[in-house]
């Protein structure tokens, strides 16, 4: 019977998706007037081999993602956007080849917002913004390390209040308040990652939104033309956390966090564009462990000829506490790319990741098509 009800939910959920996908291209049509629907499908073929450990143990992974992100403009400053991904949401097992296998869809952000061009806010599934890197590490394979502080699949709101200077140019304040989002969206839509429970406990996984994080954006200066920068500040409540067993430990701390990141960019004259980043972060009694931190230094450039491009990006995490967990570890990506249309990219990667103690080193081609509406 069990098995039952979870096909109904199963096929009731991708009855929804379908009609969701369906209104969006009837209302874009007319995408002029309110309401309006309007966003971008991305569809990517992925290829990653790697080898693994000083016997290079090889493992190929051949897989798809695609991205819905759909925004329904309600009025001129009204939205509701809905960010829904096709990816593997498993990893593969380390010495077996993967095709196609553990593919399923997910919500990423849903929310409803409103902006009036100098302040604004959104509230439901979202995610709190506090450092960069964890999704703007220049190219590809390069994010891994520092998605330890992304605060995404979050539950809560968020405002900001845009400034605009002659000396500092466009400065942007945000704050979020947010719980870890324990929903029926944290569940993928074929169960392949299950629904998120306040059981587990951990950063923000709690019954309100305590956590919070605050940012200072800026950009469009005059006298530094091309520069951006941002500084961020979170704090997640932690109530318990589970240990290897699955047993409460209470012993906790809330778990506090620090980042500062620049990026440049300069266009020069021959034709070359350049956009150079740096980010560092700082996490305290990470996890919620009382005296676990957590370092992270990124730096990288990204180089565009026409429609060449060239990205570098380095990866430095110091792990540090009383336990197992505490390492140096460090990835480097070296990606190529060329874009042959407005819609069609391909790229490809060379990454070597050294992660607790053990060294990764991987390939991967991503052929691209984004389909804007």
């Amino acid at each position: 019977m069990a098995m039952k009800i979870s096909l109904i939910d199963v096929n009731s959920r991708l009855g929804s998706i379908c009609g969701a996908f369906l209104l969006t291209f009837i209302a874009s049509a007319n995408a002029e007037d309110f309401p309006a629907l309007n966003g971008s499908i991305v569809l990517e073929l992925n290829n990653r081999t790697t080898w693994v450990g000083p016997k290079h143990t090889q493992r190929n992974d051949l897989f798809l993602f695609a991205e819905a992100n759909t925004a329904l403009q309600l009025t001129e400053n009204w939205l509701v956007r809905a960010i829904v991904t096709l990816e593997p949401l498993a990893d593969p097992y380390p010495d077996k080849n993967r095709a196609f296998e553990n593919e399923d869809v997910r919500w990423k952000d849903v929310f409803i917002q409103y902006d009036n061009g100098v302040a604004g806010f959104r509230g439901g599934r979202i995610t709190a913004d506090f450092g960069f890197a964890w999704y703007g590490a220049p190219g590809l394979e390069a994010t891994t390390l520092a998605e330890d502080y992304a605060v995404w699949d979050r539950m809560g709101a968020s405002g900001w209040y845009r400034l605009q200077s002659d000396t500092f140019g466009s400065t942007t304040v945000s704050a979020s308040m947010y719980s870890l989002d324990t929903s029926l969206f944290s569940a993928s839509w074929l169960n392949t990652r299950q629904q998120k429970t306040a059981s587990r406990g951990g950063p923000s996984n709690t019954d309100s939104p305590t956590s919070f994080a605050v940012a200072l954006y800026g950009t469009d200066i005059p006298k530094l033309p091309g520069l951006s920068w941002q500084l961020a500040l979170l704090r997640q409540q932690v109530d318990f956390v589970t240990d290897s067993s699955g047993q409460r430990v209470y012993s906790v701390a809330d778990e506090k966090g620090a980042s500062a990141n620049l990026q440049q960019r300069i266009a020069f004259d021959n034709g070359i564009d350049s956009t150079t980043v740096g980010e560092v972060v700082y996490l305290k009694d990470k996890g919620g462990i009382p005296g676990a931190s957590g370092r992270y230094l990124i730096v990288g450039e990204t180089l565009r000829y026409g429609r060449w491009r060239a990205q570098t990006a380095l990866t430095t995490r110091w792990l540090d506490g009383a336990s197992a967990d505490s390492s140096r570890d460090r990835l480097f990506a070296l990606t190529a790319g060329y874009d042959f249309t407005d819609r069609w990219s391909c790229d490809a990667v060379w990454r070597q990741a050294r992660v607790f103690g053990e060294t990764a080193d991987s390939v991967r081609v991503r052929l691209r098509y984004q389909l804007p509406f």
